[in-house]
């Protein structure tokens, strides 16, 4: 009995989508073979992750004595130690803390790194090294002062609804690096930097995500490149950084010409004769 046109015709159409199937995956078969097996996703440590965050400075306030100060957090009413990763969100504390407490002295700005921050701000002590942790206390305090319960929040430029956002660039990164910035601005400086057009950087070409959350998912074997993550550092903070080196240069400078004066290794400034 002689087959109905239609149906050899979709017949013919079904094996030809099998011959073609059959053939596709044999090339995907060759080119993996070719390329050989990919890189499973390894998570990092806490270790690790705190490691990568040492690069990372953040400015916090500190007494006389070098301990961090905590002040009462006006939205929990909790003791709390800010840690700031923008200097003029730290100088504006810097001022907030000294207008509460006109009686201490010797409270100023003080950095650490992000790796000592974050540990304590996600309740990580235990992966924090105590030769690395700082003392910390209520105002003016020493580390004996310190309240029982006490508080540490690092503090950042919220955007989207994120209280602690950092942003990358899935155009910035590649096999050697993953640059995760704090900041649109310096993302639009490396987006510059890199040879694109600063009108070509629109929104679309970055993604922001909570600290929090990158960090969670660093500790998971999602993505083979958590290695190559690296976290950059404001160029606020730099530039206050680099300020603040050239003053101490300074400083040191004078104090050396002070000492070698008093041993007697150089002779002593002149005096001008006075003209009355």
């Amino acid at each position: 009995m002689e087959e109905d046109p239609a149906r050899a015709a979709k017949r013919k159409m079904i094996e030809e989508r099998v011959r073609l199937a059959k053939e596709q995956q044999a090339r995907q078969e060759q080119t993996q073979a070719a390329v050989g097996p990919q890189p499973k996703g390894k998570a990092l440590s806490r270790e690790e992750i705190i490691s990568k965050m040492n690069t990372v400075p953040v400015f916090v306030v500190l007494n006389q004595g070098k301990d961090a100060v905590s002040i009462k957090d006006e939205a929990t009413g909790i003791e709390t130690i800010f840690w700031h990763l923008e200097p003029f969100g730290a100088k504006a504390h810097l001022d907030a803390v000294v207008a509460q407490n006109p009686g201490v002295v010797g409270l100023h700005l003080g950095v650490m790194s992000l790796g000592v921050a974050y540990p304590l701000h996600a309740g990580w002590e235990d992966a924090v090294s105590t030769s690395t942790t700082p003392r910390t206390g209520a105002t003016g305090g020493s580390r004996a002062d310190a309240p029982a319960k006490l508080r540490h929040r690092i503090v950042a430029e919220p955007a989207a609804g994120i209280d602690l956002p950092v942003y990358v660039c899935g155009e910035l990164q590649n096999e050697q690096m993953m640059p995760v910035y704090f900041n649109k601005r310096d993302l639009a400086s490396a987006w510059v930097s890199s040879g694109r057009s600063a009108n070509s950087f629109t929104s679309d070409k970055l993604m922001a995500v909570e600290l929090a959350k990158l960090v969670e998912d660093m500790q998971k074997p999602v993505y083979s490149l958590w290695h190559t993550v690296r976290f950059v550092t404001s160029g606020a903070a730099i530039e206050l950084l680099t300020c603040q080196s050239a003053a101490n240069k300074m400083v040191d400078k004078a104090a050396a010409k002070e000492q070698a004066i008093a041993n007697g290794d150089e002779p002593p400034p002149l005096e001008l004769p006075s003209l009355s």
